[in-house]
């Protein structure tokens, strides 16, 4: 076996490179949510550090969304690296010997666990490790360290698999945490709090202890995290961030939040009875004051935004701002937010959605800089569930400009002469158990939306005024039979087009690099392919059907890129269909970072590439007399995808994913599974840290940028996931989201149909859940309706791993008395999931007999593995 890694252990060029670059993109998403004047910090030369993620601290979340990087620079590293004396070592040092005991409890809870019968993948999704709460930092205690200025870090993990509880030490502060910051500002007299966390934390308390001058969100920036730090701190670079997420000043603020994953026991059914009002669509519509509302963020600087002016071309709208940096001393960015007020007509509306942003460059002060934004209202349209189309309601649009979305005042209007349809489409995925959505009061509703926006409709002038004609608009009717396989033979025999004779070949000389000569068409090709050849292309390698059971693992699924999430088949290598490989994100790739290999080539010793995993099954190195030689794939992490969003910077986001692009073709990874793009429904799902935003323009926008960067590579692609309605980690594999039809095309699916349609990813993964009772792996109007007539998606659908069930390869014994059932594999080809990963051959077993008894069409069969070769040969051009 070849490999592309390298064998020199020393760290790369590639490395420092693509490391600076995080260092330099990573502070655009830092957001300062209080400063008294504090920061930055130019003069420190001692500081005092507490809290758990100063020496433990966090790049980024578990599960695929972690990376395997050569190291982390903490906290502590890096302000030492700035040459900043940490005066808090021995502080430091005893909370080192508690988290010490904390993942020496947590291995041997989950060796406990797997010695109860429970398989790996149920130990593996389970409960992550926690920082554990350190003992209250008295004042006393504190006095002992002299230094400028303290620091606290409160640092949250999350992941894959489990949701986050509305508890002290996760969503909650620790009251130690809270006492012990407390006793730091007593002491010290100025402190800062940073947040090392992927998603919202209740804030309420922080915010009224009286010494706490500065608070700031650093998230999780990758593995430069410390040096990123204090960069910003210190003042070597400036936080330019906006929240993305409303953060609640406690949680009860969160519409039926008390329903949400496990906190109401019911983890078959999640019902979205907030419809459309997710995030601030609810807090500002409903008029909840939250402790940090969507696009906030503070800076070193101030700034003026100062409208210039709206112009169209038809239904094309461009807004300009003037920006100016007003501040005395330090220089900054900032980010213009244009909202849209829709009128309530037939269907009623939130009070303000995002309709478009600008970030402008570094401003010195005194620069100026003037931004345009542009947006298209035909993109802004609301479904119609009574007529089964987009529409746009006759009335007035309401322009709003500011830098968030409390922050705003009404500059423009734009007046619709008449009802428009945009599309008519059809009614899909119906509820099957409808419920009341929430509703506004119609009353309250009709009222202005002007008070906070400081200034009235009536003084809107006609130069400010837009009169937009219903002329301009054409109704688009998508074609919903287009996705069929026709059958196109060039000397098939009968036996075999109808399904019989299963393990005969191809009998002539064709391969698929007929097909990219043109010489046939790759119908044709598909058309002669027998059926167990349309089942290796149909499936994954997989956990057992190309390799050894115990040679693959989720996390590891494999054979050419040790740690690989898993590959496309090899089996018709002789056809000319490459083998290509896919690998976890969204942070970065997720491959184990060092493997060997005996002198054969052959592959002895690489683990998992999962955090503990490789010491909870116990999994021990090869024998240094068996091992050849050692392989290196040391991968950069990137900033969580929140963080990506909370810089509103889609030119930098998009030069992370060319950066990521350059990975691939390092490592020969073919299909990066990443971004994920689900939206923030609740602030207690677990990998939300994976998902942009709560609004689907930021989400989408930043998974096109992402998805550009990394397709301008040759030979890669992303994979847009989960498609769709993936909110909840509890429970996911069987875990049914209902939803009104207007809420889940307007909400949870408009992300995806924006980077669809913007970069035209050439894959995109189904999720776990079901959508109104349907798997969305096994639906057909998401998949071939939605998805592909509508949105014109021309890529391959692949589901999630083990979707068709774990229980295939585990005999049954992860599956759950639940009320839904795994994914059926032979449904999810009717529905055109084009590949089914990782690849179990009792999905082959099954699917080859339903051709066989005439339960499955082989022409559903060939659609899908016609979808897997059209990506194999756009990926090996």
């Amino acid at each position: 076996m070849k490999y592309k890694a390298t064998t020199d252990p020393k760290e790369t060029e590639r490395e420092r490179n693509h490391n600076e670059l995080v260092r330099k993109i990573a502070p655009e998403g830092i957001v300062l949510l209080k400063n008294d004047g504090l920061l930055p910090i130019e003069e420190c030369k001692k500081i005092a550090l507490y809290g758990a993620g100063i020496r433990h601290t966090i790049k980024g979340g578990t599960g695929s969304g972690d990376v395997n990087t050569r190291s982390t620079v903490n906290i502590e590293q890096g302000f030492e690296n700035a040459g900043v004396e940490v005066v808090t070592k021995a502080w430091l040092d005893a909370y080192d010997k508690k988290n010490d005991k904390a993942i020496e409890d947590y291995i041997n809870e989950k060796k406990a666990m797997l010695a109860t019968g429970k398989n790996f993948i149920d130990v593996m999704l389970s409960k992550g490790l926690k920082s554990p709460v350190h003992d209250v930092i008295s004042a006393k205690e504190a006095s002992k360290y002299k230094a400028d200025i303290a620091m606290y870090v409160i640092s949250r993990n999350s992941g894959e698999g489990t949701d986050r509880d509305n508890e002290e030490n996760d969503y909650l502060l620790a009251g130690n945490e809270i006492e012990s910051i407390e006793n730091l500002a007593k002491v010290y007299g100025k402190v800062i709090v940073a947040l090392n966390i992927g998603g919202a934390v209740e804030t309420e308390k922080l915010m009224d202890i009286e010494g706490v001058q500065s608070i700031i969100l650093i998230s999780q920036p990758g593995n430069f995290v410390g040096n990123i730090v204090a960069d910003v701190i210190l003042g070597k670079t400036y936080p330019s961030g906006k929240l993305t997420t409303t953060w609640a000043l406690n949680y009860s603020q969160y519409p039926f939040g008390d329903e949400f994953s496990h906190l109401d026991g019911n983890l078959d059914d999640s019902y979205y009875r907030e419809g459309i009002y997710v995030g601030y669509r609810y807090f500002e519509t409903f008029n909840v004051k939250p402790a940090f509302c969507f696009g906030y963020g503070l800076s070193y600087t101030t700034f003026d935004v100062e409208y210039r002016g709206i112009s169209n071309d038809k239904t094309k709208v461009k807004c300009k701002a003037l920006v100016k940096n007003t501040g005395k001393k330090y220089p900054g960015k900032e980010v213009v937010q244009l909202y849209l007020g829709k009128p309530n007509g037939k269907l009623e509306q939130p009070k303000k959605i995002l309709v478009g942003f600008a970030k402008t460059q570094e401003l010195a002060p005194g620069d100026k800089e003037i931004v345009d934004i542009v947006f298209d209202l035909r993109d802004f349209c609301s479904f119609d569930e009574e007529s089964a189309s987009y529409i746009l309601e006759k009335g007035n649009y309401k322009v709003l400009l500011g830098n968030s979305v409390e922050n705003t005042r009404l500059v423009a209007s734009i007046s619709l002469d008449d009802d428009v349809t945009v599309m008519k489409a059809k009614n899909l995925l119906k509820q099957i158990e409808p419920f009341e959505e929430l509703k506004q009061n119609r009353a309250d509703a009709e009222k202005s939306i002007n008070g906070s926006d400081n200034i009235a409709e009536s003084d809107i002038s006609e130069e400010n005024t837009i009169q937009m004609s219903h002329t301009w608009f054409e109704t688009v009717v998508p074609d919903y039979e287009r996705e069929k396989f026709a059958p196109d033979e060039l000397h098939v025999n009968e036996t075999k087009a109808n399904g019989s004779e299963n393990n005969e070949s191809m009998t002539n000389e064709y391969s698929l690099d007929d097909v990219r000569k043109g010489n046939i068409t790759l119908e044709q090709f598909v058309t002669e392919l027998s059926v167990d050849e349309l089942l290796y292309l149909c499936n994954g390698t997989g956990w057992d059907v190309e390799k050894k059971e115990d040679e693959s693992i989720i996390g590891n699924a494999a054979k050419k890129v040790p740690g690989a999430a898993g590959e496309i088949t090899s089996r018709l290598k002789d056809k000319g269909v490459e083998n290509l490989v896919m690998a976890d994100g969204p942070a970065g790739l997720r491959l184990v970072d060092k493997f060997g290999v005996d002198k054969e080539g052959e592959l002895i010793e690489a683990g998992l590439a999962i955090p503990y995993m490789n010491e909870i099954l116990g999994f021990e190195p090869a024998p240094s007399d068996k091992v050849d030689k050692y392989y290196y794939q040391y991968c950069t992490a990137i900033p969580i995808a929140t963080m990506l969003a909370q810089t509103w910077n889609m030119e930098a986001i998009k030069k992370l994913g060319y950066m990521i692009g350059d990975e691939m073709a390092e490592f020969g990874i073919n299909y990066w599974l990443a971004p994920g793009m689900n939206i923030h429904r609740n602030v207690l799902c677990g990998r939300n840290f994976e998902y942009y935003s709560e609004d689907p323009l930021i989400a989408g926008k930043c998974a096109a940028a992402m998805t550009m960067g990394v397709q301008s590579h040759k030979g890669a692609t992303t994979t847009i996931k989960h498609f769709a309605m993936n909110n909840q980690e509890d429970n996911r594999l069987l875990s049914n989201s209902n939803a009104s039809e207007r809420t889940i095309r307007e909400i949870y699916l408009k992300a995806f149909e924006i980077c669809v349609r913007e970069s035209k990813p050439k894959s995109i993964m189904t999720s776990y859940n079901l959508i109104n009772g349907v798997h969305t792996a096994a639906s057909r109007e998401l998949i071939k309706d939605i998805l592909r007539a509508e949105w014109g998606f021309d890529g391959m659908v692949m589901s999630d791993w083990g979707t068709t069930g774990f229980a295939i390869m585990m005999e049954d014994t992860s599956k759950k008395a639940t009320r839904y059932d795994y994914s059926d594999p032979i449904e999810c080809i009717k529905a055109g999931n084009d590949i089914i990963m990782p690849g179990f051959e009792k999905d082959l077993d099954r699917i080859r007999k339903a051709v066989e008894d005439g339960e499955l069409d082989i022409n559903d069969l060939r659609y899908c593995a016609r979808n897997v070769l059209a990506s194999n040969i756009y990926l090996t051009e």
